[in-house]
């Protein structure tokens, strides 16, 4: 599959689609700039959770600030730590720490959007603190295709662990491993 780099997005998003069909995908984020959470918990050597299908993408359970559970989607497309209703933010009393541009892979469709602060993301056993998550105010399209979800969970969340997104067994599989030195279903990945 060959990407231009404005279509990256698209492209990883199509290229994942192709490789979930048959087998579980693990991952590990290089940090290259990516806002991930302050400090990342695991009681166990590893934490599964169930994962349910939402359309096409998986969907998972998390507390936010020991409240929930709230169904996320996980997005392997989505920039930082992820996105969380405005009306989920608003229910929460999550504060406003700033600001951000947002748009889409292609640079398009630019527009402001505020950054809140979640103190603990916890999902099965595993517990993320400090975390800048994106609050957005999704358009009503959005909304009724996603009815249901209290935001979208992204790759940086988990850049101190390692993660497999088990479509076959429909589970999330989160470890403090190393990744494994090689096989199929390994798909490097470094955010920018």
């Amino acid at each position: 599959m060959r990407c231009e780099r404005a279509d990256v997005g698209t492209c990883l998003l199509g290229l994942l689609t192709v490789l979930v069909l048959s087998a579980p995908l693990t991952a590990q984020i290089t940090r290259a700039g990516a806002e991930g959470p302050e400090r990342t918990e695991i009681p166990e050597f590893r934490v599964v959770v169930p994962m349910e299908m939402h359309a096409s993408q998986p969907v998972i359970e998390a507390t936010v600030n020991g409240q929930g559970p709230f169904k996320f989607l996980f997005d392997t497309g989505a920039a930082g730590c992820g996105r969380i209703t405005a009306d989920l933010a608003k229910q929460l009393g999550l504060p406003e720490v700033g600001d951000v541009r947002v748009g889409d892979p292609r640079g398009r469709n630019s527009e402001m959007a505020k950054r809140v602060g979640i103190d603990t993301i916890t999902i099965g056993s595993a517990t993320f603190r400090g975390i800048e998550i994106l609050r957005r105010d999704y358009k009503e399209k959005i909304d009724v295709q996603r009815r249901g979800i209290g935001g979208i969970l992204g790759f940086a969340l988990f850049q101190d662990v390692v993660f497999t997104l088990d479509y076959p067994g429909r589970q999330l599989i989160i470890e403090k491993a190393p990744l494994p030195n090689s096989g199929d279903n390994l798909l490097p990945f470094t955010a920018e």
